[in-house]
């Protein structure tokens, strides 16, 4: 804390930051954060928060980590309500664009990215990793979901690395997942996939699979916002695709990583690992599909509805039993990647009969998940390629001699080659697990 803080009835987590400035009063702040140059009034903010440069983020926010604030953006103010029980809720990786203003009470999706408006309305936005405008031109409000996959795979790739790499803590007490695709990222891509269906059928197509790639689609009065004007899910079929995509790339990524741990086997003795139907087989029921963050660690709903009804009467209790559901974390994301491809298998894989995923269907699987790793690390590639080939961007160099002497050559950007070494060991534990 340095540089003229002012911090009153605060709770600061492990390797955070106050500068320059920064106000943090009546708030929680989770580890590895930095808030510089603004003011937190009244929030709950989780891990991996980043707030520079001046912005207001004011009155009751709850924003569950991995998330940017940029500057001149207003979130939550006693300005706008005539009680002072306002809220915003956001899930992981909540972007608000320059300058945005927003309105509460308003809830958001993970990784919603809101592009740069004075936005008039709440709004309560379930689809994940979605682009939100406001359009002043035809002033209504346009929702494209899985933009961050379809237009932005650096940066979604890049927010999970940065996490990872930033996590300096001496005194690692707060468990953290930093993955954009787990648990509770996937069952709210799965809630939105069913809502997408649901609002093409109202719109009078037989499912989102039958819309023109192109065609918008408008869905009704105050469904996402708390206005009289429709909303416009633009891309809305391409969106359909991503988030099966990004389903079925966690299904397997996730199954893989988990068959290749020393300790992943039968009884957990490391003997034998699992392949694909031992581990199925051993597991016929459904897993849960609902999961809660708990401060930055993941937990399935049914662990954590036990722990509020149980008998702890002590906080070492339940931290004590916070470390126990995470070294049970490993077997119960593989279990819940078991239950996301059944999903994908049936479109319905809360209740009934689970079904079961044939050898055949599991090696299908398998080349599926090489074509998505090999498009992600296409995208982070041409994503960062635009920095490079943008004329504007160009404009302020003599050359691309010096422009690489000030960015470096794209080639030997760090991101770029992690994100190759990862492609490379994602491979060789695909084909460890094809049977």
């Amino acid at each position: 804390m340095f540089y003229g803080c002012k911090a009153v009835r605060f709770v600061l987590g492990n390797n955070c930051n106050l500068k320059y400035g920064a106000r943090l009063i009546h708030s929680i702040l989770g580890d590895n954060s930095t808030v510089s140059c603004c003011e937190v009034l009244n929030n709950l903010v989780f891990p991996a928060h980043e707030q520079h440069h001046n912005n207001s983020f004011l009155i009751a926010a709850m924003i569950l980590g991995q998330s940017n604030m940029a500057a001149g953006a207003t979130v939550g103010s006693n300005h706008n309500s005539r009680g002072n029980d306002g809220e915003i809720i956001a899930g992981r990786g909540f972007w608000p664009g320059l300058s945005s203003t927003l309105k509460h009470n308003s809830r958001f999706a993970s990784y919603t990215l809101i592009a740069k408006g004075n936005y008039p309305a709440e709004l309560h936005i379930p689809l994940p990793f979605s682009l939100i405008t406001h359009s002043t031109g035809t002033t209504r409000l346009e929702v494209m979901p899985g933009y961050w996959w379809m237009y932005n795979m650096y940066a979604l790739e890049r927010n999970s690395w940065k996490c990872r790499i930033r996590d300096k803590r001496q005194y690692q007490v707060q468990h953290i997942e930093t993955a954009y695709l787990a648990p509770d990222t996937v069952a709210e891509i799965i809630h939105a996939l069913k809502l997408l269906d649901l609002w093409a059928r109202e719109a009078g197509y037989p499912s989102i699979q039958d819309l023109p790639d192109q065609a918008p689609l408008l869905v009704g009065k105050r469904t996402l916002e708390r206005s009289n004007r429709p909303v416009m899910i633009i891309k809305s079929r391409q969106g359909f695709r991503a988030y099966r995509e990004m389903l079925l790339y966690y299904g397997v990524k996730t199954l893989i990583d988990f068959f290749a741990l020393p300790e992943a086997g039968p009884g957990g003795t490391g003997k034998g690992r699992w392949d694909f139907l031992q581990f199925q087989a051993a597991y016929p029921d459904p897993a849960p599909l609902a999961w809660v963050n708990l401060g930055g660690q993941l937990v399935g709903e049914t662990k954590v509805d036990a722990l509020r009804e149980g008998e702890l009467t002590t906080w070492d209790q339940i931290h004590a039993a916070y470390d126990r559901f995470w070294q049970e974390y490993r077997l119960d994301k593989a279990l819940n990647a078991l239950q996301v491809l059944r999903f994908l298998q049936t479109g319905n894989a809360d209740t009934g009969p689970a079904p079961i995923i044939t050898q055949e269907n599991w090696n299908a699987l398998l080349d599926e998940g090489v074509r998505i790793r090999i498009f992600i690390e296409d995208q982070v590639y041409k994503t960062k390629l635009k920095d490079y080939l943008d004329p504007f961007r160009n404009s302020t160099y003599r050359n691309s001699a010096e422009r690489d002497a000030v960015l470096g050559h794209i080639d030997a950007n760090p991101f770029v080659q992690e994100v190759k070494a990862e492609s490379r060991i994602f491979f060789a534990r695909l084909e460890a697990a094809r049977l």
